[in-house]
């Protein structure tokens, strides 16, 4: 697992706003742009998935209408992470569920 992410099967965090629950990828520090963060990356929007669509989810917040799984980071993702989550944005919205970005600054 590459070292800016946890582990697959640890939910980073899941909060509510405006109705919709969102379950949140910690990327911490810079983008590097490997193939190890790529896989890292891969491995988590997987789990999430899994996480979300086969029901354990839906068990621990049954009042969730709306879940959209958010990678937030310090700084804009590289091509080839934007790529993987454009792609698995397109997949999973055909089951309801989004997939996107958002960026996050630290203390200063």
């Amino acid at each position: 697992m590459h070292p800016s992410f946890s582990p697959p099967s640890k939910v980073d965090l899941v909060f509510e706003k405006d109705n919709e629950y969102v379950v949140v990828i910690v990327h911490s520090g810079e983008w590097d742009g490997s193939s190890e963060e790529q896989d890292g990356l891969m491995e988590k929007l997987r789990a999430y998935a899994q996480f979300v669509l086969g029901g354990q989810f839906q068990r621990m917040y049954p009042e969730a209408k709306s879940v959209r799984i958010q990678i937030d980071a310090p700084s804009p993702p590289p091509p080839g992470a934007l790529s993987i989550v454009k792609q698995a944005d397109t997949q999973l919205a055909k089951q309801n569920l989004r997939v996107d970005f958002g960026l996050v600054k630290g203390p200063s």
